[in-house]
């Protein structure tokens, strides 16, 4: 070994580990349930650290919050302690996705599986939902309409699972909207689906639980196309001259994929500053309304974040 990994005897050595879990009741006493199914030992190099720290002292800090996004992306993590930075690229996200419906015979690499099923997780608790990830679509989307319009050939699908209430629906398109747009940014297409066979859904579904719907993800065929959409003041129901973070708001809502792409829904702006969005009834009207929130809540975040920076000098 050291033969082949001499910095074990100069500073040490890392690896890489991948670990199979098995437990088996009758062998509880004798085996052990973890075992090691590959080794990978990586040999750091010698590093000069002041060098290294001289050197970014010359950077300025759009290079360093370029260098830092690469760095933190080889290590799987995507950083949003800026808020602004972070809604950014969400916003790049929503302007670039739009509905996929044919899709290529390529899985989806386990890194993104993993990063995939790491924001339903957090989505999860942050809704008090029970989404999922399933890497084998089955027959999800064998009906004759889904085949019709190529959902048939989908890989993967997002079952949207929560306890059965009246908020169930529109949390489940708050936080699949977030999971939807990290496929976007991961490089995959996605498309919501309202249409499925709900029995070949390979999800777990409590007896207080629903699938409210689906969606389907993988690598589309083409990058989808984008839909006529209404205009600003066609969804706007107060008067008056609104902020610039408002308008950007509903600019973002406007972009957020509605079913039959109706865009059922009013944003209006209260005396108080509130802003308040609801639906105007129809199909899947809830999970519209909590997909435009979201949109909404990323618009105006951002705007606001701008007019802060420019207020600070």
């Amino acid at each position: 070994m050291s033969w082949n990994y001499d910095r074990l005897l100069c500073g040490g050595i890392w690896c890489i580990v991948q670990l199979d879990y098995e437990y088996v009741e009758e062998e509880k006493k004798n085996g052990m349930p973890v075992q090691i199914r590959k080794l990978t030992p990586i040999q750091m190099p010698h590093v000069e650290l002041e060098e290294l720290k001289e050197g970014r002292k010359q950077f300025t800090e759009d290079v360093l919050w370029i260098v830092s996004i690469h760095e933190l992306k080889e290590k799987g993590y995507v950083p949003c302690e800026n808020r602004r930075k972070c809604k950014m690229n969400q916003i790049e996200q929503i302007r670039a996705r739009h509905s996929v419906r044919n899709y290529l015979d390529k899985p989806i690499e386990m890194e993104k599986v993993e990063r995939l099923k790491e924001k339903i997780e957090e989505c999860n608790a942050a809704g008090n939902l029970h989404m999922q990830f399933c890497p084998d679509a089955g027959k999800t989307f064998n009906r004759a309409l889904n085949r019709f319009m190529g959902l048939g050939s989908a890989p993967s699908v997002i079952a949207c699972v929560g306890r059965d209430d009246d908020s169930v629906e529109e949390r489940i398109g708050y936080f699949g909207e977030q999971v939807v747009l990290l496929a976007q940014e991961l490089g995959l297409n996605t498309c919501w689906a309202g249409t499925f066979n709900a029995k070949n859904v390979p999800a777990e579904i409590e007896k207080d639980e629903r699938l409210v719907i689906v969606i389907a993800v993988g690598y589309g065929a083409d990058q989808g196309r984008p839909h006529k959409s209404k205009k600003p003041e066609k969804v706007i129901v107060s008067d008056g001259e609104k902020p610039s973070w408002f308008n950007f708001g509903v600019e973002m809502a406007l972009l957020a994929p509605t079913a039959l792409n109706q865009q059922k829904f009013e944003i209006a702006l209260n005396e108080d500053g509130s802003v308040e969005v609801t639906d105007k009834g129809g199909l899947f009207s809830k999970v519209d309304l909590g997909i435009v929130k979201y949109h909404f809540e990323v618009g105006a975040t951002y705007a606001k974040s701008q007019g802060e920076e420019q207020s600070c000098g």
